[in-house]
């Protein structure tokens, strides 16, 4: 669960960033897809482990 709020921090700085540089809509949509990805194997993780 740790992880996971660090991965959201780091996301939420990378969009920040990406917003800066001024082309926003395709990193947003990328660090979206990378968030989904990385639910989905801890999703997996947690039906392994249980």
């Amino acid at each position: 669960m740790l992880c996971f709020i660090f991965i959201f921090l780091f996301v939420k700085n990378q969009i920040i960033f990406s917003l800066n540089k001024f082309n926003w809509k395709p990193a947003i949509l990328k660090d979206i897809k990378r968030l989904f990805i990385i639910y989905q194997i801890i999703k997996l993780k947690d039906i392994y482990l249980t």
